[in-house]
């Protein structure tokens, strides 16, 4: 700093003559060169050394880290210590593939499938809107005419009883033979109708409370149908959630990332994405159980219509008919429109197949349990599994394990189980296990040992209940994995391994 500081002023002074005509000029340019070859000088003798970890160097693995001691400018020496840029690029390698698939899940997720979604939701609504407001006009219609008939019994009577009031005048022979005739036809006529409009007036609140039976049928089956397709669309978003967080912070991180030392963050990725692809298949089926149940619910509303039409067009004739039976409208004979997990509504079985087939989800385009993931996926294997305690017993279980990318352990017994269902135990290997992570049994080169870290010191009651019940101490738990043959086994070991390398531990354990 001194010497460029120094080189200031005869810059100065150059320019200060320069600019008055002098001819001490000259003696600008030589102060400027030798300036310059100051510059030089300083700059050979400021060189940096290069900042990489030197490698002749003895250093010694600290976790991620490396140290090694050097010698200093004085008699004491230094501790360099430096990151392992291996372990780095191994966790960054992982990241970047994880973040790689998911933008491809995201773009298929909202692509067609989204449309086609949110196309059969709208769907949904629409007719669910129709059902409901055609129910409301059948209703509305069946107590209009009721209100009529009412109006009408109301009326005929109190006519009836003005004609009955003249009846003793007819009966004295006041009038003519032959319009005495007339009137008292007449009277019999509107006593015919009277009793008619008083049927009906009768009648029509049995048929209206009838037609409410149905009409609550029909509602309570739309009601059931949309709220399976909301509850089928909450799963969904708290699913997507999990694998995209829902922040405003710059920067979320996404669940599994490999930035920490002490393991991966957060829960792990295979199983928020596998339960992400289960809500969207569950959706999907959902829907279109939605669909098929609307639709179903849409044919029983056209009989009751047409049932609500006959009562309509009977009601015009002064003696009442009997309707057909409303329960027979509103039976429920389709009913068993049930779908299992993933099947399309189109099934020969339930009679519920589309006419224009728009609900066809192409492979490429369709969201569920068999999409493949297998880019979270390190190593999956057909194995037999115990715990240490139960090692003894020979209580070798037939299982199927696999390890995802965030080093996450998954473990179905029986191996049998269906592919889509869930672990029966997931360990965090990274957080879990000691190291090194798995050993090979002594006395047996297919048994591979995975040893557990203690659990957390027991809080005061939990150490005081163990002292009076006199309960053994608690003991570092272990797995047990016994795999067909030795290169089986050589392959998990070789998976769990990089473990070690992505999270060394400081201490040798």
């Amino acid at each position: 700093m001194a010497a460029s500081s120094a080189g200031f002023a005869p810059q100065q002074d150059a320019d200060a003559a320069l600019d008055a005509g002098s001819p001490e000029s000259d003696a600008f340019y030589d102060a400027e060169e030798h300036l310059q070859s100051s510059r030089r000088c300083a700059t050979v003798q400021r060189r940096r050394a290069s900042t990489d970890f030197p490698e002749s160097e003895a250093s010694r693995l600290v976790g991620p880290w490396r140290t090694t001691e050097v010698e200093g400018c004085s008699s004491t020496s230094w501790l360099l210590i430096g990151r392992r840029h291996s372990v780095d690029e191994r966790r960054d390698a992982l990241d970047q593939g994880k973040a790689l698939f998911l933008r491809v899940l995201a773009e298929r997720a909202d692509g067609s499938w989204r449309a086609r979604t949110a196309a059969r939701a709208d769907e949904i609504q629409s007719m669910e809107e129709h059902v409901n407001e055609q129910l409301e006009q059948q209703a509305r219609s069946l107590q209009e005419v009721c209100d009529f008939w009412s109006e009408r019994c109301r009326a005929d009577r109190a006519y009836l009883e003005r004609l009955e009031a003249s009846a003793p005048a007819v009966a004295r022979g006041a009038l003519p033979a032959g319009q005495a005739k007339q009137v008292t036809d007449w009277r019999r006529g509107v006593q015919r109708t009277a009793e008619g409009s008083a049927a009906w007036a009768e009648q029509l609140p049995h048929l209206i409370e009838k037609h409410g039976w149905a009409a609550d049928e029909v509602r309570r089956s739309i009601a059931r149908a949309t709220a399976e397709a909301e509850v089928a669309g909450r799963s969904l978003r708290s699913a997507r959630a999990a694998v995209w967080p829902v922040t405003s912070r710059v920067g979320a991180k996404l669940p599994g990332l490999h930035g920490s030392d002490s393991g991966p963050e957060g829960a792990c990725l295979w199983q928020a994405v596998r339960r992400y692809l289960s809500a969207c298949e569950g959706l999907q089926s959902t829907q279109c159980v939605a669909l098929a149940r609307l639709r179903r619910d849409e044919r029983r509303l056209t009989r009751l219509a047409d049932w609500v039409a006959g009562v309509l067009a009977a009601s015009g004739d002064t003696t009442p008919s009997s309707p057909s039976s409303v329960a027979d409208l509103a039976s429920e004979e389709e009913d068993h429109v049930e779908f299992p997990a993933g099947q399309r509504k189109h099934s020969s079985s339930t009679g519920e197949a589309s006419d224009d087939g728009e609900d066809d989800e192409d492979g490429d385009e369709a969201l569920g349990m068999s999409t493949d993931i297998s880019a979270l996926v390190i190593h999956e294997q057909k194995v037999e599994a115990c715990h240490g305690a139960e090692a003894e017993a020979g209580a070798w279980a037939p299982a199927r394990i696999l390890m995802s990318v965030d080093l996450w352990l998954h473990v179905w017994t029986p191996a049998d189980l269906p592919r889509e269902s869930a672990p029966t135990e997931s360990l965090p290997l990274a957080r879990a296990c000691l190291r090194p992570v798995a050993v090979r049994l002594d006395g047996d080169s297919c048994v591979l040992r995975l040893m557990m870290r203690p659990r957390a010191a027991p809080g005061l009651l939990e150490r005081l209940s163990a002292l009076w019940a006199q309960a053994p101490s608690k003991v570092p738990g272990e797995l047990l994995i016994r795999c067909s043959d030795e290169a089986a086994c050589s392959e998990l070991l070789g998976a769990l391994e990089l473990v070690e390398k992505l999270y060394p531990t400081p201490e040798q354990e």
